[in-house]
């Protein structure tokens, strides 16, 4: 509960501080109209595009499923290829880590966020595109302001559809509840499809750890006597 009650106050200072910085824009789009007359549609419909811009080449979901697999077999192929040298040549057990799994975990943390922030950028585009025709535009706001919640659980590394449930109430005060309920509807299955990559790659991460310590074990037992002479400082923490 009280990692939810931080998510909360994050939220809302986030909020608030983001719908300042947009009613600012909006005043100065304001006073420019006696030289530059823009049809106000046109000015929301690009500034909707502008925040849901792409920026990077987009992968499939299915895509980035196999990325993790990829990395799942790889590093386990690894670890496997690693173990079966006897105790004369084998290299310390830390440096089998860092070769198969980077400095502490650099390859596979960095494959983590890499995917994380193409599965983040596909979320928005397929909830932008599953919107009806003009929906956002007599709403611009409220619509940025659901984007940014979004992206906020995103990274806090949350559960984005347990998070939503959680902070509607609040997410109401910036939000029609029509409106909310209406996105939220049409974002369900594109963020249980975020939820889903994101909770594969914690698992990736857990199974790394826990499948190298049992390694080791099984070494261990198979060369007792032996392994004297192997490095094995730091094991724990690496």
């Amino acid at each position: 509960m009280e990692v939810f009650k931080k998510i909360w106050i994050a939220l809302l200072l986030v909020l608030s501080t983001q719908s300042n910085i947009l009613k600012g824009v909006r005043n100065v789009v304001h006073a420019s109209t006696n030289t530059v007359k823009l049809r106000p549609q046109a000015v929301q419909a690009k500034s909707l595009d502008r925040e849901l811009s792409n920026r990077a080449d987009y992968s499939s979901i299915e895509k980035l499923n196999n990325e993790i697999e990829d990395l799942h077999n790889n590093i386990k192929r690894c670890v496997d290829e690693e173990f079966q040298h006897s105790p004369e040549e084998i290299m310390a057990f830390t440096d089998i880590l860092t070769k198969c799994a980077g400095e502490n975990y650099s390859i596979v943390i960095q494959t983590y966020a890499r995917i994380l922030f193409q599965v983040k950028e596909i979320t928005k585009e397929r909830i932008k595109n599953s919107m009806r025709e003009g929906f956002c535009d007599d709403i611009l706001f409220m619509c940025i302001d659901f984007f940014k919640a979004i992206e906020l659980f995103i990274e806090l590394d949350y559960d984005i559809t347990k998070s939503l449930e959680f902070n509607k109430k609040e997410l109401e005060r910036k939000i029609s509840p029509v409106k909310l309920d209406y996105l939220i509807q049409i974002s369900m299955d594109k963020l249980e499809d975020y939820d889903n990559i994101r909770e594969n790659l914690v698992k990736e991460r857990e199974f790394i750890v826990s499948y190298f310590k049992d390694k080791i074990e099984e070494y261990k037992e198979a060369h007792k006597g032996t392994i004297e002479s192997i490095d094995e400082s730091n094991v724990d923490n690496a």
